[in-house]
């Protein structure tokens, strides 16, 4: 069935940069909810609350990136595994300097929103 009336050849190109895309938040949120957990320091404050308002934030984008790919009658990736092969993020210890946490994250970050644009 397809109700959508798309070209399955040019549609898995779609689905497998959405499957990306939803690895990359996956690792992402985690590495948020592995810092908001762990940081110290002079900024805890500050980058506490910020880490769990950038984690909410991912947690939606990652059930919004998921639906995505089921309208596209295509089942998103849903194992850790497959998250690491298929992200450019990779994991980190969550015990390190809160600087060092921000640095992680912003590159992170630039991962994720050059990922459409071919430049990761």
């Amino acid at each position: 069935m397809n109700y959508l009336n798309m070209d399955e050849k040019k549609l898995l190109p779609v689905v497998l940069e959405l499957n990306i895309l939803l690895a990359d938040y996956n690792l992402y949120y985690q590495k948020l909810r592995g810092f908001h957990w762990n940081i110290l320091g002079k900024n805890f404050f500050d980058l506490h609350i910020k880490f769990e308002e950038l984690y909410n934030d991912a947690k939606i984008k990652i059930d919004e990136i998921a639906e995505r790919i089921l309208t596209l009658q295509h089942h998103p990736v849903s194992q850790f595994a497959e998250y690491i092969k298929l992200s450019d993020l990779k994991e980190v210890t969550p015990l390190m300097k809160d600087i060092e946490m921000v640095t992680e994250l912003l590159g992170d970050h630039k991962k994720i929103t050059n990922s459409n644009e071919g430049d990761t």
